[in-house]
């Protein structure tokens, strides 16, 4: 249930049907009577751990299949006490979904580890996030009634810092507290736990409603205990799904009402068996598109249109897009553009806007990700070039050069340095274009990555996030892409660019997802 708590807030809402009322209303009360009643019917962690145990579920929606949850809690038995009891116990959970916005897919991935008391008292935990390009890493402990949470994105470490109680609880309260003491017809409890991903303390309120008939994914139907649960966070924002259990407490099925998103309790081969596969996460960052462009690859110059989706065109939403290299941009009206992107164009077509993107320090220099000083790095651009090459030629050599060395295996982990990347000589196209911009500045030529969507043909044509390389020769900036191995055709937008010089090198990633997330791309026109 990790990142099921957190569903709501990722998917959106769209509808939600009533339910019994968790409790009869409550009188009159002052706010501080309210908080030291609902204090005192906190559901403490007590009951101590049993026995090792797993789950498996699979999450769909409309009856399509859209991630899967596993979640395990183990015994940490120590050599040196025989009293198993007494060990600490480990909660890990890996768990994906297919986020869906507008005509964009985004992959989330979260992995987490988690270490509590026999009793259920949270000690610690860390956990990967995954959005897309995006990855962010936590690490949470509890000292002196306080729980410290790290986040570090890039290079950007923040720390936040949450008063704790002895009631509180762990990340997978909601399942320790079901196994642990099964509900029956008419029990209510209130746990207040951490969230996942959002890391805020909430009040889960639970109520059983006794014995229902259950429909199960193969359209039967079985017994099980339903009980109606209502999450809500400081805010005072309230997400309610439905939980059934059997006898033991094990939860075998779920519902998000206002999603209309289900998961039932599985194997792992049918719980994983139509995901995309993690490692594909940058590849299944897109937006569909229904218009062809044929040829893409050969593709010189391709005129496309953004404008907001239906449903944001009352919000007064611009789409925004930069005027970039090989890039220009028309304001058709307030929300929608005319981007022409051309390999072929020196002067800026008539009507449309041109700018021209300065070089600054941080495009020469090194840095933490494209560490061009580096021996490694230093090693491989020396070794590409032979003779005497003027700045274009150069660029061309080394844009080579890198198709040459690596090798295109998907990966998920964010930024990462070009040195490792040398070393390991393979990834995806982010590692493609922090080795190639390593190489360029290595060799005295500014370079900066770009980052926005390429046209992927198919059966279902859309834009795919990917990430490239510019470099400033011979008094303008050239558009190379490592993957490709030189000068790539105009199939690509440009949404931002990027020196990678420090700070939270995911702010410029962000927006870029957002946008995708609001937008409709059209493909109006190619030359060849």
């Amino acid at each position: 249930m990790s990142t099921w708590l957190c569903l709501v807030a990722q998917l959106g809402c769209d509808y939600l049907p009533e339910r019994p009322p968790m409790a009869p209303p409550k009188a009159n009360t002052s706010v501080a009577d309210q908080a030291k009643a609902e204090l005192e019917v906190v559901e403490a962690p007590l009951i101590r751990f049993e026995e090792d145990w797993e789950s498996w579920y699979g999450y769909y929606r409309k009856d399509k299949q859209i991630g899967y949850s596993h979640i395990s809690a183990r015994r940490l038995i120590d050599l040196n006490d025989v009293r198993a009891s007494n060990a600490n116990v480990q909660h890990t959970v890996d768990d994906q979904v297919t986020l869906r916005r507008g005509k964009s897919t985004f992959i989330q991935h979260l992995t987490q580890t988690s270490t509590e008391t026999p009793e259920g008292q949270l000690l610690n935990f860390e956990s990967v996030l995954k959005v897309g390009p995006v990855v962010s890493k936590f690490h949470g402990h509890i000292a002196k009634g306080q729980l410290t949470v790290e986040t570090l994105r890039g290079t950007a470490r923040t720390t936040k810092r949450i008063p704790w109680q002895s009631t509180y609880r762990g990340l997978v309260a909601v399942e320790e507290s079901l196994r642990r003491k099964p509900m029956e017809k008419g029990d209510k409890r209130i746990l207040k736990m951490l969230l996942p991903i959002q890391h805020k303390v909430a009040s889960i309120q639970l109520y059983c409603s006794g014995s229902a008939a259950v429909a199960q994914q193969d359209g039967s139907f079985a017994k099980m205990i339903e009980i109606v649960s209502q999450e809500k966070i400081d805010e005072g924002r309230i997400a309610e799904q439905v939980i059934w259990t059997d006898e033991q407490g094990v939860i075998q099925k779920m519902l998000r009402p206002a999603i209309e998103l289900v998961a039932f309790r599985t194997d792992k081969e049918t719980a994983q068996a139509k995901i995309v596969p993690i490692d594909a996460v940058m590849q299944a960052t897109a937006i569909r598109v229904d218009d062809e462009l044929e040829r893409s690859d050969e593709a010189k110059q391709v005129a496309f249109v953004l404008s907001p989706l239906p449903q944001f065109l009352d919000d007064e939403i611009s789409v925004s897009i930069p005027v970039a290299p090989d890039q220009f941009v028309r304001k058709l009206s307030d929300q929608t553009s005319h981007v022409l992107v051309s390999r072929k164009i020196d002067a800026t077509p008539e009507g449309f806007a041109s700018q021209t993107l300065p070089v600054v320090d941080a495009d020469k220099t090194a840095n933490s990700f494209i560490d061009s000083s580096s021996a490694l790095v230093r090693r491989i651009a020396a070794a590409a070039v032979r003779g005497e090459l003027g700045e274009r030629e150069l660029a061309l050599e080394l844009t080579r050069t890198t198709n040459n060395l690596m090798q295109t295996v998907p990966r998920s982990q964010g930024f990462s340095k070009a040195s490792g990347i040398a070393q390991s000589a393979q990834g995806d196209c982010m590692e493609y274009s922090i080795l190639l911009a390593a190489l360029l500045r290595a060799k005295g030529i500014p370079s900066r990555l770009a980052i926005g969507l390429k046209y992927e043909a198919g059966e279902a044509p859309r834009m795919v996030f990917h990430v490239w390389t510019l470099a400033h020769v011979d008094g303008q900036w050239l558009t190379l892409d490592g993957l490709v191995g030189g000068i790539p055709p105009a199939d690509r937008l440009t949404f931002a660019t990027t020196n990678l010089s420090g700070g939270n090198e995911y702010e410029i990633i962000t927006p870029v997802l957002d946008l995708m997330s609001q937008i409709d791309i059209q493909v109006k026109a190619a030359t060849y």
